[in-house]
């Protein structure tokens, strides 16, 4: 009886493990079964950003980085880019760009690119497009995601919150990929 019972739990486990990978996509930092990857040539994972990029309030110049996803996933029809600082002491994140219905034929955007075709959003800085990284102390991690969704416009509107944007690219994603930049203020 107790043998079964471990085995039904296993199943169980792995079959929850198996959908919520599937409805949420991949980090492809642990070598998932997914192929899409997120890179760049600004900045490595993990890395630190170029102060090109940080908010024009910390010597930047607001300049977006290049990222490239490649291997599109099947049944894809957009993509979004959602990039959050993920060690602010907001809850739930401070948005720095919200890029949504990127067509599903491209696979890269060029550094300060405003792409033909997709939507920006306001971030929390109330901007559209890209604002960079200025954390007011400390060094601060900023989550580069690209969702590939099954869906060619995103319904949202100007009135969504980043954090409920994020969540319905989440639920339309086939497949994500994030890239981690790594941002302190020069001088603290």
């Amino acid at each position: 009886m107790k043998k079964s019972f471990l085995f039904g739990t296993l199943i169980t486990l792995a079959t929850v493990f198996i959908i919520t990978s599937l409805m949420f996509g991949s980090d492809t930092s642990f070598g998932s079964i997914y192929k899409m990857k997120l890179t760049s040539t600004t900045f490595n994972n993990n890395e630190r950003l170029p102060r090109e990029q940080a908010k024009e309030a910390c010597g930047g110049k607001d300049i977006s980085p290049d990222l490239d996803w490649g291997e599109i996933p099947d049944g894809t029809q957009s993509f979004a880019i959602i990039v959050q600082d993920i060690d602010t002491k907001a809850r739930g994140g401070f948005y720095h760009w919200i890029l949504l219905d990127i067509p599903a034929n491209r696979t890269s955007v060029a550094r300060g690119e405003n792409v033909v075709g997709a939507r920006a959003l306001k971030n929390d800085y109330q901007h559209y497009g890209y604002t960079g990284p200025c954390p007011q102390y400390g060094e601060h991690r900023y989550s580069f995601t690209v969702y590939a969704l099954d869906t060619a416009k995103l319904d949202v509107t100007e009135n969504d919150l980043p954090k409920d944007i994020e969540a319905k690219a989440a639920y339309h994603a086939i497949e994500t990929a994030k890239l981690i930049g790594v941002y302190k203020k020069y001088g603290n």
